[in-house]
């Protein structure tokens, strides 16, 4: 199985929004192409052995500890003082030494990477990363649910120009109509992607007060003018400094997913409401209030309904979005509030959710393999919570059986 790989998915609105696109950027802001790089909270599978590791040269090393051997056994039988018997016990000592040597080597060190970390086998097919950034032998994992980081996985690339274009545009648009955005309130929003642009620099780095309440307003707009609005904020909510002002206890949350699940909704506000919600989870000073938010009153009516809404849209990038953002919620529950009768009810509800998208992206074949990917690793944080869902579980695995090799 692949490790969790940090998404380096497009902003978009795909056929809405930031102009015509092109086939390279639907396939970019769908998230066919996942970035290679790792968040600081992710990595690569800790067993996989990299080009050149330690699993890559081990019949090399082998052959140079067999001529290390013998070049030890020549050197001790090389003495010039007739001692035939102390020459030849020497020998054999030396040769001894080196057969251990290359035991040991095929036996103890064989697979890792790297610093020598790693197991000698590859990964079986259910078992997930173990989240470290470094590939040095870690503890072993409790098991493969949850993931090992709460913050789950993120949809983070994003074209912030093309972004304030489209926004200040639609400002125009709504010029001495209500929820029109002041020369300073575009200033502040201006400046907020400036920020969010210098990703390294996000510990040192806040977003101004004045910039949020202007984007909150933004956020009020026509549900057909409002998605490069939630689009910034999607970005926002990766800052910590957004993270914690645009929680305000889950409200962002809902709306993302209400909008995202409207009736009549577009593709670009499904796909962004879905990426809005995954977002959450990126830092606790939103994952806590959209988790309060998960297991309050009313969750059941103001959560599932969406989720499971945009897990029927007929878009494989939408698919994508609403596994990650089920994964996100299921993982977090199981992270903060394992053994809750509340957090075991909704989970227990998520988890047919996934097991939804999961079969349809099964029915699509390997292109979709991500999506079932994070659709199945959502329903074990499901179970990790302890919900009473094993009939979802039974209901899966039938549906992976009956999956062609190649979807499977």
């Amino acid at each position: 199985q692949e490790g969790r790989r940090e998404l380096g998915l497009g902003a978009g609105a795909a056929r809405q929004g930031y102009g015509a696109m092109s086939e390279a950027d639907e396939m970019h802001a769908g998230g066919e192409a996942l970035a290679d790089k790792a968040a600081p909270h992710d990595a690569k599978d800790a067993g996989e052995a990299a080009p050149g590791s330690d699993a890559a040269g081990d019949a090399n090393g082998s052959e140079r500890m067999e001529d290390g051997a013998d070049a030890d056994e020549g050197g001790s039988g090389g003495h010039r003082d007739g001692r035939d018997d102390d020459r030849n016990d020497e020998g054999g000592e030396q040769g001894s030494r080196g057969d251990d040597r290359r035991e040991r080597r095929r036996n103890g060190r064989g697979g890792g990477g790297g610093g020598g970390g790693g197991a000698a086998s590859g990964a079986g097919p259910m078992d997930v990363d173990l989240g470290v950034a470094s590939r040095a032998a870690a503890p072993a994992p409790r098991g493969p649910f949850p993931l090992p980081s709460a913050s789950g996985l993120v949809f983070d690339a994003v074209d912030l120009g093309k972004v304030m274009s489209k926004l200040e545009e639609t400002n125009g648009e709504l010029d001495g109509q209500e929820g029109h955005l002041s020369e300073a309130e575009v200033g502040a929003l201006r400046e907020m992607a400036s920020t969010l642009k210098e990703t390294s620099r996000y510990h040192a780095s806040s977003i101004s007060r004045g910039a949020v309440r202007a984007l909150e307003k933004a956020l009020r707009w026509p549900a057909d003018k409002v998605f490069p609005t939630l689009d910034l904020a999607r970005v926002a909510l990766l800052h910590p400094s957004g993270a914690e002002q645009l929680a305000h206890g889950g409200d962002l949350f809902v709306q993302a997913l209400a909008q995202g699940a409207s009736e009549g909704t577009t593709l670009a506000l499904a796909l962004l409401g879905a990426r809005v919600a995954a977002n959450h989870f990126r830092h606790r000073e939103a994952a806590g209030p959209a988790v309060d938010c998960l297991v309050g009153p009313g969750a059941a009516s103001r959560v599932v309904p969406q989720l499971d809404e945009l897990a029927g849209f007929p878009n494989k990038n939408v698919r994508l979005s609403v596994s990650t953002a089920l994964l996100n919620c299921c993982n977090a529950l199981a992270h903060g509030k394992k053994g809750e009768a509340a957090a075991e009810d909704v989970a227990a509800a998520l988890a047919p959710v996934a097991l939804k998208v999961a079969r349809i992206c099964l029915d699509q074949g390997a292109a979709e393999a991500e999506a079932v990917r994070r659709a199945l690793l959502a329903v074990g944080c499901a179970l990790a919570v302890g919900a009473d869902c094993a009939d979802t579980a039974q209901e899966l695995l039938a549906a992976v059986d009956a999956a062609s090799p190649a979807a499977a």
